[in-house]
């Protein structure tokens, strides 16, 4: 017992003063960009990858990443709903999504809806830190 107290502590020990693996994003609709943005604003090395353009979809109209294709709604915006309170989470944690969400915003009552053009069309190149990249693969 002893042994394998003193052999997880020195992996652990180990662990933390090794660099962290660059981290690969797999997706670039609306959880890809996210969490790929929730990485890099932490300092961490990050790769979004998307298929498009280089294999299309018939869903998808551009190349473009978080591109919505069904609607431009993120549903209610009123308080104490579950769609309301997803949002307000998404916000205090500093949401990419959120703040593009923001910018683009168009009048639909108590929802919170998008132009859809202006929600995606933003440089993930631009957007994220330094450390980061964005690329296209097909796979």
């Amino acid at each position: 017992m002893p042994d394998s107290k003193i052999n997880s502590q020195t992996n652990s020990q180990t662990h933390s003063q090794s660099r962290p693996l660059p981290i690969r994003v797999v997706g670039g609709g609306l959880a890809g960009p996210e969490a790929a943005w929730q990485c890099a604003r932490r300092g961490l090395a990050v790769t979004l990858c998307e298929m498009r353009p280089v294999r299309r979809t018939p869903a998808h109209e551009t190349d473009l990443f978080a591109e919505l294709v069904c609607s431009n709604s993120l549903k209610s915006d009123s308080e104490n709903t579950a769609p309301w309170l997803l949002k307000q989470e998404m916000r205090r944690a500093g949401s990419l999504l959120m703040q593009l969400a923001a910018r683009s915003s168009v009048p639909a009552g108590h929802a919170l809806a998008v132009d859809r053009s202006q929600f995606s069309n933003w440089s993930p190149k631009r957007s994220l830190p330094s450390r980061s990249s964005a690329s296209s693969e097909a796979r």
